[in-house]
């Protein structure tokens, strides 16, 4: 019986680079392991704290009640376990530095797995953590590796300089090698996934130096009941919304991701009303609501409230009518047309996320939540200040330090979403006074609100210092079309044709004699240096620009990775006697000889094609 090295990685780290991966696998194995949505520790104990085991044991058997697939371990099978990997109890004089760590692991799907306990072993000598799931010999599926095992940190014999990160599995029969365990094909997968998905992920981890990862996620609410409100959400209004999406958005993405959110929501709410011993559901607007489907969740879970947005959407008509929406415009140089709420909430509202705060600063009763996006302070677009940060870290430093907390006086918290989006960290801000009274809202714009009532200079915060805006701008009710399809005629053409003459800029000597001159790639950057700045101002207006633009000449052009080329004109495989006629019927996918044919009238070569094989009109 011992431990079996199975897979080691050549690494450069130094003892505190091991233990923040060890942190990392800790505290969000979700992360790497899918079968799981979170983890609870349940005990954290030095054993010089607990030198015969007395809290251990005590901390499974209080948690053996919620964790039915530990309720067979007892105080005897525990103590054996731990022997088996070297730790005994009572414990010796020579009392080593040992922590033992508890933990609970939460499934995701709580209908095909179950929770289960998980020792950890941290040897901080011995530079080593050892983990040794809890569940029932015959549990399937499981949620963590059949077999305990151990990672590492070892320097090489000779030099000391060199170090590994070693994975190794406890051998239980009595064999100088692990094939015996491997007749266990749960074994085998087990010891598989470790060698190849955490072991890589584990020394990744450790040469980063980025601790973003280790921050965690879902701090503000119970992670096992987010999953379980989540998982009933999804089930309850993920495929009724799919099917009866008419919008031209991705549904999967925006449905996960306003389920995400409102299961969070309800989750908070809910723990407001236990901690304030109240039965009354909150009410929320949600300012710049969209689609509009936040809004009938928390509608259909209970909550009065209204989403106001500029503009509908086509989704809105297809809402029961207790789903309260309503087209108005927010302009905080305005009063607000909506009345005052127990939340305000800002999901990814843009320009109106600083002002969020101060709306809710003008009722002594209002809470918010934001979920900041594209950078704006109160009069225009956010101007970065410290290049080193990201902008959007920047960006939600100054939402929650200098306007929730040091202009609106809101205590507040940041946590971290579980949604598909990579702008999820939201802002939680609530108040401890009441010193606003509940008559500025609805009487005061929150303009003059922020200028007299909170003492707002333009200069005291906003980073535009050297922009004077004469007022906020709000959002025009008609989306403008920013892709490039609105832009005049002659400007595209004049554009195409300089971009297709940087391409064929090459000597005759630089391409083979009697092949079709396929011209050569250029970057987008240089590219845009040969664009006169009336044009370039042009495309700026638009999204993405000049990129937009070439993609949506497709026929042209090819871009990939940053660089433009010709997309040469070959015979399709659709292309064919059978299917040519076909291919006329209105309504077909592809469509033949819609358009003139730009390389038979402007390339220098002409089109490669002949008339009959060429997708466009000669």
């Amino acid at each position: 019986m011992g431990w079996v090295p199975v897979k080691s990685f050549s690494v450069d780290l130094q003892h505190a680079n091991f233990w923040n991966a060890v942190d990392v696998w800790n505290r969000v194995p979700h992360v790497l392991n899918r079968r799981i949505c979170g983890v609870e520790i349940l005990l954290r104990e030095e054993v010089l704290d607990d030198s015969d085991g007395a809290k251990l044991i005590h901390a499974i058997e209080e948690a053996k009640f919620s964790c039915s697939s530990a309720t067979f371990w007892k105080k005897d099978t525990v103590l054996n376990t731990l022997k088996t990997v070297g730790l005994f109890f009572p414990l010796a004089d020579d009392i080593p530095n040992i922590e033992i760590v508890l933990k609970k692991l939460l499934p995701k799907d709580n209908e095909h797995y179950m929770p289960c306990l998980e020792l950890e072993i941290l040897d901080h000598d011995n530079e080593s953590a050892i983990y040794v799931s809890m569940f029932y010999a015959t549990c399937e599926p499981v949620l963590t590796p059949h077999i305990p095992y151990r990672l590492a940190l070892l320097k090489s014999d000779v030099s000391k300089k060199q170090s590994y990160v070693v994975l190794s599995v406890f051998r239980t029969e009595e064999s100088e090698s692990l094939d015996c365990n491997l007749s266990d094909p749960a074994i085998e997968k087990s010891v598989e996934w470790l060698k190849n998905n955490l072991l890589p992920k584990f020394c990744k981890w450790a040469k980063s130096s980025s601790k973003a990862i280790v921050g965690g996620s879902l701090r503000l609410i119970p992670i096992d009941e987010y999953n379980s409100l989540y998982q009933s959400l999804k089930a309850k209004y993920a495929s009724p919304l799919i099917k009866m999406w008419p919008e031209s958005t991705d549904p999967k993405k925006f449905i996960h991701e306003d389920l995400g959110i409102a299961a969070y929501l309800l989750l908070l709410w809910k723990s407001e009303r236990q901690q304030s011993k109240s039965e009354k559901m909150q009410t929320f607007v949600d300012v710049g609501c969209g689609n509009g489907l936040l809004v009938y969740i928390l509608n259909e879970e209970g909550h009065p409230g209204v989403g106001v947005d500029v503009r509908s959407r086509q989704i809105w008509t297809l809402y029961p009518a207790s789903t309260k929406l309503m087209v108005c415009t927010v302009n905080p140089m305005e009063i607000v047309p909506f009345p005052a709420a127990d939340w305000l909430i800002g999901n990814h509202s843009d320009e109106l996320t600083p002002w969020i705060p101060v709306i809710a600063s003008m009722s002594s009763f209002s809470r918010f939540f934001v979920l900041p996006c594209c950078p704006y302070d109160f009069y225009g677009r956010y101007g970065r200040r410290n290049p080193r940060k990201s902008v959007y870290q920047e960006y939600l430093e100054y939402i929650q330090k200098e306007v929730c907390e040091n202009l609106c006086q809101f205590t507040c918290q940041q946590d971290r979403l579980r949604i598909p989006s990579t702008k999820r960290i939201c802002i939680v801000g609530k108040r401890t006074s009441n010193e606003n009274g509940d008559l500025l809202h609805g009487h005061i714009s929150p303009s003059q609100f922020l200028a007299s009532n909170l003492s707002y200079k333009k200069s005291q915060i906003t980073p535009n210092v050297g922009v004077i805006e004469s007022s906020f701008v709000p959002r025009q009710s008609v989306e403008k079309v920013r892709n490039c399809t609105q832009i005049e005629k002659d400007v595209i053409s004049e554009v195409v044709s300089l971009v297709a003459a940087e391409l064929l800029a090459e000597s005759k000597e630089e391409r083979s004699k009697g092949k079709w001159n396929c011209g050569r790639k250029v970057s987008l950057e240089s590219l845009a240096k040969i664009i006169p700045t009336h044009l370039l101002m042009k495309l700026k207006k638009e999204s993405g620009g000049l990129q937009t633009l070439l993609r949506n000449n497709h026929f042209i052009f090819k871009v990939t990775g940053g660089m433009v080329e010709f997309r040469k004109p070959e015979v399709k495989k659709y292309q064919n006697e059978s299917t040519k006629g076909n291919l006329k019927n209105k309504g077909s996918k592809f469509k033949w000889k819609s358009r003139p044919c730009w390389f038979h009238k402007h390339h220098p070569d002409g089109c490669p094609l002949e008339d009959d094989a060429c997708s466009y009109v000669h």
